[in-house]
């Protein structure tokens, strides 16, 4: 900042306003002749003085004068403000990456030990880690503290150097545990193939297309040999395929196109009834249905794509179909609800259903897929169900060679839904006759004295009450498979009740 700039002095004064005191005393002339020139024994030169209604500002000509006049005012605590000289102006810093013990003394002492010139340093309030804020003189800049290679950033640092060492430690250790390709040199060939292939090029051009045409027909006739070939091969590739399978049913939804990666399949263990589910409506993803049983449970397998998000209209779309279903696969859902350390957007969709409509998720504690790349395993192959009861935690084994886990679980008394139980009901229970039949069966005996004597009478009073209850009682059958209905409708049938009572 020039010197030449106005230094203002306010509410205040001070020895450079006159000369004496007859100039204060001729306040009215000043404002009227403005800017006043003053010369006093200790400035080199000679400044103005010009007066304003409520300030004094004064303005100096060298910035020998400037400064002796500031300090003049700071030393006698005048109230006044004036432009900063370049050598006044600071510099500040954002420091990050101290841990919280760190003190500002420590730190300062630090600094100054690398050469740079600090003024003062202050802790940043309301931060979630500790940020220092430095402030140096004008002389510290970017550049100057780069070239003394104390930054964080630089490579002399102790923090930047360990770092490197375990980055490298960990690529070289990946390094290691690729199985490297073991090459088998091959035997330098006798002939130039381009030469070959030119010499014979220039043979068929010599040859008349008479000759040629034999020539074509035993090319033509070696083709369907070869087709064969390829045909036994493909013949014998299903055929292990289908050995492999002969404990079960298979149904399958291979996938049309280029990128054969993906499907779905459901295998049936022989011997239990199911009905392939063809023409299923239209969803973003992959999926085979099978209904096991004649009214049984309704099972899809799916596999959803990773560029692919679920919607909701998806999932209606599924539980829909049917009163019983199990939905399960590669849904691609994360959420922390399941255990997952982070959320994406089919994991919302995913869990903002389960908590609108009645269906039930089922997942493993450890994580069902382990990723390639080396990123947090996941749990993204789990169940949804509907109106399905007595299931098993899925379990997540570490077997097979694949980044995702098989999941396993069991459904039990999956089999019993027409099993029914025999109860007795007191509801049409005749009281009276129910109270002679049990006064006539009944002897009272006033002589207990020994234990053995009241486990008598005892059996005796539990065989009336048996013999009064079946005859005077209706016994029912009732279905002990019922579905669970969920606690909202419980509650409103318990409601229903009670107000028609």
């Amino acid at each position: 900042m020039d010197y030449k700039e106005q230094s203002v002095c306010s509410e205040s004064s001070c020895e450079y306003e006159s000369d004496s005191e007859s100039d204060r005393e001729n306040g009215d002339e000043k404002e009227k002749t403005g800017n006043r020139k003053k010369k006093k024994e200790n400035t080199k030169q000679e400044f103005s003085i010009k007066y304003t209604k409520s300030n004094i500002v004064i303005t100096t000509s060298c910035m020998e004068d400037f400064n002796k006049i500031k300090t003049t005012l700071s030393e006698r605590k005048f109230l006044y403000h004036t432009y900063s000289t370049k050598t006044e102006k600071t510099h500040g810093f954002v420091l990050k990456g101290l841990g919280k013990e760190a003190k500002i003394e420590e730190i300062k002492t630090e600094i100054e030990e690398k050469g740079v010139k600090v003024v003062s340093i202050n802790q940043m309030t309301n931060t979630i880690r500790p940020i220092f804020v430095v402030i140096t003189n004008y002389e510290e800049t970017i550049k100057t503290i780069t070239k003394k290679r104390h930054l964080a950033s630089s490579i002399e640092c102790i923090a930047y150097k360990s770092r490197k060492e375990y980055l490298e430690k960990r690529k070289q250790e990946r390094e290691d545990k690729k199985q490297k390709n073991r090459y088998i040199p091959a035997p330098q060939p006798q002939h130039n193939p381009w030469v070959k292939k030119q010499e014979e090029t220039r043979k068929r051009q010599e040859t008349s297309p008479e000759q040629q045409q034999p020539q074509r027909q035993q090319q033509q006739q070696q083709k369907p040999a070869e087709s064969n070939n390829v045909e036994n091969i493909s013949g014998i590739t299903e055929l292990v395929s289908e050995v492999n399978k002969l404990c079960y049913n298979v149904v399958r939804n291979d996938r049309d196109g280029i990128n054969p990666a993906g499907s779905t399949a459901i295998l049936i263990k022989k011997g239990l009834p199911f009905r392939e589910i063809r023409n299923l409506p239209g969803t973003s993803f992959e999926k085979s249905a099978v209904k096991v049983g004649t009214d049984g449970i309704m099972v899809i397998a799916m596999y959803n794509k990773p560029t692919n998000n679920i919607s909701e209209r998806d999932l209606k779309t599924i539980f829909k179909l049917d009163r019983k279903i199990i939905l399960l696969g590669d849904t691609k859902g994360k959420h922390t609800s399941w255990n997952c350390n982070r959320t994406n957007p089919s994991g919302t969709v995913i869990k903002n259903f389960l908590d609108k409509y009645d269906v039930n998720l089922h997942f493993p504690e450890k994580p069902t897929h382990y990723p390639g790349n080396n990123t947090s395993p996941t749990i993204i192959d789990f169940m949804l169900t509907q109106n399905i009861g007595n299931i098993e935690r899925p379990v997540s084994i570490p077997k097979l060679n694949s980044d995702h886990n098989p999941v396993i679980t069991h459904i039990n008394n999956i089999h019993v839904d027409n099993i029914r139980k025999t109860i007795i009901t007191y509801k049409n229970t005749n009281w009276k006759e129910f109270r002679k039949t049990l006064d006539t069966k009944i002897a009272i005996n006033d002589n207990i004295n020994t234990i053995e004597t009241l486990e008598t009478e005892t059996q005796k009073l539990t065989q009336a009450i048996q013999h009064a209850t079946k005859k005077h009682t209706e016994q029912i059958t009732i279905n002990i498979n019922k579905d669970k209905l969920p606690p909202h409708i419980t509650n409103l049938i318990k409601d229903k009740n009670k107000t028609r009572k």
